[in-house]
C-alpha cells in the first residue's frame, strides 16, 4: 500500500479507519508501521 503517495486521500483514510476499528491485528500493524517519504 502506498499511503505515502497521497496522505490526504479520503478513501484511504476511511479504509484505515474502518480496519483499525474492526481488526486488532491491523490496528497493531498500522500503529507500528514506518512510512518512508516518497520524495
Amino acid at each position: 500500500m502506498e499511503a505515502a503517495a497521497d496522505p490526504e486521500d479520503p478513501g484511504l483514510a476511511r479504509l484505515v479507519g474502518e480496519l483499525t476499528i474492526q481488526d486488532a491485528d491491523f490496528r497493531t500493524w498500522w500503529a507500528e508501521h514506518r512510512v518512508n517519504s516518497a520524495v
